[in-house]
């Protein structure tokens, strides 16, 4: 089987070709097709520490978190984690959060670029440390590289990891 692909009104069009020992082919109808592509995540371990921020690894975390690992201690405004992110083509971009408490009234800060006026917020439950919950935010995103911030609101708080896909 040979597959060939091309774009086409920003759509892939690809169509199969069938041949036999003899060199006799048969095309397929040319098919268009979505693709989607899936969430990209950072692993909070792996991205840039801020303030206070630190790693921890202890047995419970390990066999809890997505990567064995976690960052905690993001205990006052300076403290958090930063990563880059690429951005191929402009749109709504959905950046789900997985992070955790063992305090009432436990909130994170999302910045892109630094920019204040982007930020927003979202609210922990107190389920306990290292159970993880997600939180979904939605970004309007230039393409280009963009840094994504996510910082101490108020209270103790973890997070494991946090994924972004275009909408």
């Amino acid at each position: 089987e040979i597959y060939t692909l091309s774009l086409h009104d920003a759509l892939p069009i690809f169509h199969a070709v069938l041949m036999d020992h003899a060199g006799n082919a048969v095309k397929s109808n040319e098919v268009r097709a979505r693709i989607r592509v899936l969430p990209i995540r950072i692993e909070a371990e792996n991205a840039t520490l801020r303030g206070l921020a630190r790693v921890a690894n202890d047995q419970e975390t390990r066999q809890t978190s997505s990567n064995q690992a976690k960052v905690g201690a993001i205990d006052n405004a300076s403290s958090g984690i930063d990563a880059t992110i690429q951005i191929l083509a402009a749109g709504d971009y959905l950046i789900r959060i997985a992070a955790g408490t063992g305090f009432n009234g436990t909130a994170h800060k999302v910045y892109i670029d630094d920019l204040e006026s982007t930020a927003q917020v979202y609210m922990i439950p107190n389920r306990g440390w290292n159970v993880w919950q997600t939180f979904d935010l939605i970004f309007p995103l230039d393409a280009g590289p963009h840094k994504i911030s996510i910082r101490h609101q108020s209270m103790y708080g973890e997070l494991d990891y946090f994924e972004y896909s275009k909408l």
